[in-house]
C-alpha cells in the first residue's frame, strides 16, 4: 500500500545534520571525501511522451544520453545550450557572446572573431588571403 502525504517544510538530506539552505525546499549534501554520492536524475527513454510536463521539469534521456528540461512551451536539450543553437565554451579560449563566436576573445564582436597571430583553415580547397570571400 502506498500512502501519499504532504510535508510543508524544508528538507535536508545529509550525514552531518546541517539544516537546509534557506533558499532551498530540498537540500542534498554529500561528503566530498568519504563515500561521496551523487544525485541520480529521473531517467526516461523518451522525454517527449511525458504528458503535461511542469515548467522546469528535468529528466535524463537514456536514448540520447542528454539532459532535457521543459521550459513551459517545449523540451530543451541542456547539452547544446538550448534551442538558440549557442555553442558552449570549450576550454579557455573559445567563447560565445550574443550568438557570436570568439577564439582568444571573451567578447566577440562578429559572427566569428579570432584574435591572435593568425589562423589555419584545413580543407580540400586552398583558401588564401587574396580570396575575395575573406574580405
Amino acid at each position: 500500500m502506498f500512502t501519499l502525504f504532504q510535508i510543508k517544510a524544508q528538507m535536508g538530506i545529509n550525514k552531518d545534520g546541517t539544516a537546509p539552505h534557506q533558499s532551498a525546499m530540498l537540500d542534498i549534501k554529500a561528503s566530498a571525501t568519504t563515500n561521496a554520492k551523487g544525485f541520480l536524475m529521473p531517467r526516461v527513454t523518451d522525454h517527449t511522451v511525458i504528458t503535461s510536463p511542469a515548467t522546469g521539469l528535468i529528466v535524463f534521456n537514456t536514448t540520447t544520453n542528454t539532459f532535457w528540461y521543459y521550459n513551459g512551451t517545449t523540451w530543451t536539450d541542456m547539452g547544446n545550450g538550448g534551442t538558440n543553437g549557442a555553442w558552449l565554451q570549450n576550454g579557455t579560449n573559445v567563447y560565445t557572446n550574443n550568438n557570436n563566436v570568439g577564439i582568444n576573445t571573451a567578447t566577440p564582436q562578429t559572427t566569428l572573431d579570432i584574435k591572435g597571430d593568425g589562423f589555419l583553415i584545413s580543407q580540400k580547397t586552398k583558401l588564401t588571403t587574396e580570396d575575395p570571400n575573406l574580405h
